[in-house]
Parts: C-alpha cells; structure tokens; sequence
C-alpha cells in the first residue's frame, strides 16, 4: 500500500475506470453439456420447477385455498428469479454458505438441493436424523424413497411446515417464511429486513478469513437493497485494504454480493422511479480499484448466472477480495402474496416470454436433451412431491400448529440459552506479556474500571481460539482510556483490528461471525452511536437465537462506553432503550470488580450480551463497602452498602452519588448490575426490611428504565411499602454541552433533599 505522501495524493491524475461486463455470457447449451452433463442440465429444470411449484401452491393457498385449507400469513414470493438461485447454487460448494432476503424460499431450496446432490447417503441421514426439530421424525415412516430424495422431501416439508408456523417447521414454526434456513446445508437465515443480510454475511466471511476456512459466503440481495445504508456499511467493510495490505496473510475478505434486480423494490420500479443507476454493477466501482470484479449477468440464465458465480467464487478463494454480480430477471409475483401489482400489462407479456420455466425446457426438448415424456415425468413428480410436501405439513396430525394458548413459554424458551463457551488454550503467550502481568497483579485500590475491561479481553483472547475483538481505533489508539491501549504490540492484527465508521456494519458483522461459530466482541465509539446500528441491535442479534427455534446461538458482546462527558449527542443515557428489548442481556456495572465480572461472563457466554461502560469513571477504583467473591462471578443486583431504613437501587454510575451522601446513614444500597435480566430478589428482600425505596440513575425519566422498575416493585412490595417509590433523574431533555452540566447530574443533591 502506498504512503500517505502530499507528492502522490496531490500530483495531477485522474479516476480511470475498467468496462463492467454486461450480459457478456456467450457458452451454448451444448457447451454447458459438454461442462456439466446430461443430468446436471435436467437438474437445473427441477430444481427451478420445485421452486416455482413450491411458491405457485402458497399462492394457490393464499389466494383460493389448497386442499381445504387457506394460507394467512405474509410470505413474499420470487416467480420469476428461479434461475438465479438455481445457477447460483449449481457454482457453490457444500461448505459455502448464503445469507438470503425476504424472498428466498428459492434460494434455500436451490442450496439445499445442490448440498443434497454433493452428499453421501449417510451425511444425509445423518444430519436429517439429528436436526433437533421433529421435522424429521414426524414424516419419517413416509419416507421410503432413497436418502437423497427423503432429504429433498424433508427441505420441503419442513419448510412449508416453518410457512405455516408448525412446530414440525424448519425452526419450529417460530421464524416464518421470512426467516428460512437451514444451516447443515450452508442455506444461512433469510431475512425479514431489506437489506439485512448484507451485514451478517459480512461477520460469516470474516469468520471465514480469520479461522482459516476455504470457503465464500454469498450475501443474497435485491435492487432494493441497495438503497439501504447497512448494505454500503457492509460493502464499505468487505473491501478495506487492511485485509490485503496489512494482514499476516495478505488476502482479500472472502464475501460475494449477488444482486436479484427484479425491477421492483416492494412495488416502486428501481429503473425510473426509485434508483439511480440503470446497472447496479455499477456499484463496484465506487469501492475498490479493481471496482469489485463487477459485472452484470441475465439473470433468466441458469447458466449465465453460474458461470458468473463460479469465476467469481475462484478469484474470492485466490485472495482477490469482495466481489459483485448483478443478475438482471423479473419478479411477475407481487411484494407480498395478497398485494395488487400495478403495472404495465405489456411490459409483464414481454417479460413472460422470457420465462426459464418454459423456455428452457423448450431448448431442452430441441436440443434433443430430453424427450416430452421425459420433461411430462419431471413435471408430474415435481407437483406430486410438493403437494405432498403441502397435504403434510397442513395436516394438524402430523404437523400441530403452535399454541401460545396451550405452551405459554414455547418461544420463551428460546431467548435465551444461558450456556457458556468451553475455555481452552488460544493465545496463551499473552500471559506472558508484560501488559497482561500488570493488570492481573494490581491491587484492588489501584484495579480501575478500564484495567476490568482489558484484562476481560485479555483472557477472551487467551481461552478462545476463534475470539476475535474489532471496532473504531481500537488498535493503535494511544489513549489511556482506552480499552486497547497497548494491544498491539501482542495481538495479531487478524485478532484486533479497526474498521470504518460503520456501526450497522460493525454489529451486524458480530451476529454472523457468531452465528458461525465465533465468539467476539465490538466496540461502538460511543453508546450513543448505537441508534445507527438500531436494526443490528433489536432485529437481528436479540432475534436470531429466538427465531431459529434455539438452534443458533450468538456468542457475541457489544461494548457501549455511555454517559457525560463530551455533549448532547455523545454523553446522553440510552441503557433503558436497549434494556428494553426481548433478547439481550443487558449490563451496566458501576465497579471494577463488577465489570471484570460482567466481562468474564459476556465473553464466555451463548447469548448476545451488550455491556454499558460508564466512560467518565473508567480511571475509579473499588470503593464499596462490599464487594462480590474473589471469584467475580456476576451479582446481577449486587449489594454495596447494608443499612435497616431506606433501600436505594442504583443504575450505573449513579452508585456513586449514593454513596456519597454521608449526611444520612442506614441505607441500604444495591447496584444493579443487570438491567435486563433483573434480578429483583435482593430489591424484594431489602424493601421488606426498610419499607422504604428510592430508585435513581443518570437517564432522564423518560428515557430510562426506572419506571419499569418501579412499575413491577410496586406491585411485588406492595404489602411492604411504608411510602410511595420514589425516582431520581435527569431532567427530560437533551444532555448540556460540557461546561454547562451544572444542575442536570445532581442525584446527589435530589437524594439529599428526599431524604431530609
């Protein structure tokens, strides 16, 4: 990589760029037969005749009722794209994975075909046998064909069964059409949130890159994706310099983006109305020199489309770096199954025309490839096997619905799995470092909130051996507030590296890279930033593990620095906003001891973990009255000072203001640790004890999450309550710039007050 010098950045020059490629795909039918044979050229017309027969009958359903029963719930069709995710998934292999979109029930049966046809008979039992969903025992004594066609009829049954929220389903009838996958065959979730995939195929190619696998993952996208800023967020990541110019080994990130430009996002046309560019290929050559390797591909051709893929795929495993196809078809399906699509009745006849599902077989049968019996059989066996598929997963004897009636906790279960990584040897030299031997001998008067976060790292880093830590500066970024600081002269650049101001992108990448298999840990500059990676948050990390039935678990920890110091737009208390949503676990430690606790726990658990760090007390050290076991293992409302009259709960740094107020003594003061979940035992059995209970932390009323507190401790300590609870905040407005703060963090004084 060149230096940064005036004499090259500023010398008269000018952007060139290279031709994209457009429709440039030229073989004949009869070269794809020489390629790939007789057979594969007739798999592909199943394979595409599955997925249009599996998405006709939804509409059938949806529309008139099938077989006496009526299909309700939204699913968005891909008639139409078949020929993508069939040519797509002919050039992949086994161990490659896709990410897909709202519309992917084709590109989940055309992977799992494809994986289907790569396999033994007995991978195949296998991995249909242990698939921890009675998916497979529910239709097994049906089942009397080979292992590869049970394998076939097992993907669509079970996805059907998912559609049509049955416990037999792919994720046990909890994701829906939107959220299909199935991960022993590399068909990664779909997903309900445009543009979503993009981020967590970007966390499975690192997983890939920096563990050392040999394989691509395909992030599946559609034209109206690319108006997201989670899609350029992740492009943007993918295609940094570091990967090639500054990583031990110097390869690109091994990540494909395939586009299905269908000509319509939901029901707005992408060419003249809602885009800006006629070719999103054209989006290549706004990242990279080599501008991607874009080009753009007639998405009608199978083959078009996988001889795109597959040249492609060998430049992404020859370390040549992210990559981008455009695929152009035509949805003829509406957004959504019940939904009017206006549009021009000759522009869809022409289009029609076009359609692989009967125009390829028609140059089969003139090829004199197949025979018209031949293509009747096929045609025949492939209705036959997906009404099967349908009259099963319909049929409430043998695929029962989900009744949140009946099994009140059937998706409770699976929010969390509170299960723990198995530390072993990764990189135990750092133990030796003289950094890591200096944390781990300092006394507890001089063990800061900083030294508990690094030295939490530390052992992530020397227990895991996927665990891997990234954000904004975190590498070389000499500042003594920082977490990092002086990690780079031990860690790998793989292991500890900057990315760009990409919060979307950055926790996304964390979801995938856990979903994976990986265990990592991010930071985002401020907490405050954490509204631009809202949708990561609150609809991918808290989702997944509830979504896939339990079967995918997140090993992943979100660090938040939060609170005053530094303005309206980075010092503000956002914790009450996140404590709110189902399916994090939420923390907010005020000490040391506490942090290195929370840290411990968060790097070694299974569940999305996002960890708030009171950034203006990183230097304190213990200076509790109590504190938890040598041990550290996590008080989620810990205790820090015991008294008889008044029980004070404590959010974060608001710890301190409590214990500063020595004026009036006998309170009992219990920081909570853990916002979500809150361990509301101690609070209970301290209000039975004082009868009195003050709640105060540094959010403003309306923004944090005292009132939910208050809410619950009123009715659980109703019988025990001598006065009415009270809250301590911060006034409901923005946060004051520096020098102004006077006044807006005075708990201290607010507690004072009420208590005299």
């Amino acid at each position: 990589m060149t230096k940064l010098t005036p004499d090259k950045l500023l010398s008269s020059n000018k952007i060139t760029f290279k031709d994209i490629k457009v429709n440039a795909y030229s073989r004949s039918i009869e070269d794809e037969l020489v390629r790939y044979g007789k057979d594969t050229l007739i798999d592909v017309y199943y394979d595409m005749l599955v997925i249009r027969e599996f998405e006709n009958m939804l509409k059938l359903s949806r529309e008139n009722g099938l077989l006496d029963y009526r299909f309700s719930y939204p699913a968005h069709l891909s008639i139409g794209q078949e020929a993508i995710a069939v040519g797509e998934a002919l050039a992949l292999e086994k161990e490659d994975v896709t990410f897909g979109t709202h519309r992917s029930h084709g590109e989940l049966i055309a992977k799992s075909l494809r994986v289907i046809r790569l396999s033994s008979d007995n991978e195949l039992d296998d991995i249909l046998s242990s698939y921890p969903t009675p998916t497979y025992s529910s239709i097994k004594n049906k089942l009397i064909n080979s292992s590869k066609d049970n394998a076939i009829d097992f993907i669509l049954y079970g996805a059907y069964s998912e559609i049509f929220a049955r416990k037999t389903g792919l994720q046990k009838g909890i994701g829906g059409s939107m959220h299909l996958h199935f991960v022993p065959f590399g068909a990664y979730p779909n997903n309900g949130i445009v543009g979503g995939s993009a981020p967590l195929a970007l966390g499975s190619a690192l997983y890939d890159r920096i563990n050392g696998k040999n394989n691509v993952t395909v992030a599946n996208l559609g034209d109206g994706a690319l108006n997201c800023g989670a899609v350029y967020e992740s492009i943007a990541f993918a295609t940094m310099h570091q990967f090639s110019e500054l990583w031990a080994e110097k390869r690109g990130l091994p990540l494909l983006f395939v586009v299905s430009d269908n000509l319509y996002a939901r029901g707005g046309n992408t060419k003249l109305e809602t885009g800006s560019f006629d070719n999103p290929a054209r989006l290549g050559a706004s990242f990279t020199t080599n501008q991607m390797n874009a080009e753009s591909v007639n998405g009608l051709n199978p083959f078009a489309v996988a001889d795109a893929v597959r040249r492609h795929r060998q430049n992404i495993i020859d370390g040549k770096g992210a990559s981008l196809i455009n695929c152009t078809t035509y949805r003829f399906s509406e957004h959504s199954i019940g939904d009017n699509a206006n549009r021009d009745k000759d522009e869809i006849a022409s289009w029609r025309a076009l359609d692989p599902i009967e125009t390829y077989p028609k140059m089969l049968l003139e090829k004199g490839i197949v025979t018209s019996e031949e293509l009747e059989d096929i045609r025949n066996e492939v209705t036959e096997r997906v009404l099967v598929a349908y009259s099963l997963a319909i049929d409430e004897n043998i695929s029962p619905s989900v009744d949140l009636g009946a099994e009140k906790d059937y998706i409770e279960q699976y929010t969390f799995n509170n299960g723990s990584l198995s530390p072993t040897d990764a990189l135990v030299e750092l133990k030796e470092s003289p950094l890591y031997k200096e944390l781990i001998n300092k006394s507890s008067d001089t063990f800061t909130i900083r030294d508990a976060i690094s030295l939490g790292i530390m052992e992530g880093y020397t227990q895991y051996p996927s665990f891997v830590a990234y954000g904004e500066d975190v590498r070389g970024w000499q500042s003594k507030n920082s977490a990092f600081y002086d990690f780079d002269k031990y860690i790998p650049r793989e292991k500890l590296f900057n990315t760009p101001i990409a919060e979307s992108a950055i926790v996304g990448a964390e979801v995938g890279y856990a979903m994976r298999g990986g265990n990592v840990i991010a930071e985002l500059l401020y907490a405050d930033f954490l509204t631009r990676a809202s949708d990561e948050i609150i609809n991918q990390s808290a989702k997944w593990q509830t979504l896939s039935g339990g079967m995918i678990t997140l090993p992943m920890t979100l660090r938040l620095p939060i609170g005053r110091s530094y303005g309206g737009q980075h010092s503000q208390d956002l914790s009450g906003l996140i404590a709110r949503v189902n399916g994090l676990k939420t923390y907010y430690p005020a000490t040391p001891s506490d942090m290195l606790a929370v840290m411990r726990s968060a790097i070694s658990s299974t569940d999305p973990t996002i960890i708030f760090e009171p950034k203006e007390f990183y230097s304190f050290t213990e200076s509790c009255a109590l504190r938890p076991q040598e041990s550290y293992k996590v008080e989620n409302s810990s205790i820090k000072k015991v008294g008889s009259k008044q029980t004070i709960v404590t959010i974060g740094p608001a710890l301190y203001e409590a214990l500063a107020v020595k004026e009036v003594g006998d309170m009992e003061i219990i920081s909570l640790v853990s916002l979500a979940p809150i361990d509301y035992e101690p609070i209970i059995n301290s209000v039975k004890k004082t009868g009195k209970l003050i709640i105060m932390g540094e959010s403003s009323f309306s923004c944090g999450i005292m009132s939910d507190i208050c809410a619950y401790l009123q009715k659980a300590c109703f019988g025990y309550l001598k006065a009415p609870i009270e809250i301590l905040s911060t006034q409901s407005t923005i946060v004051p710039p520096n020098g102004a703060e006077s006044g807006y963090y005075n708990l201290k004084e607010q507690l004072l007050a009420l208590l005299k």
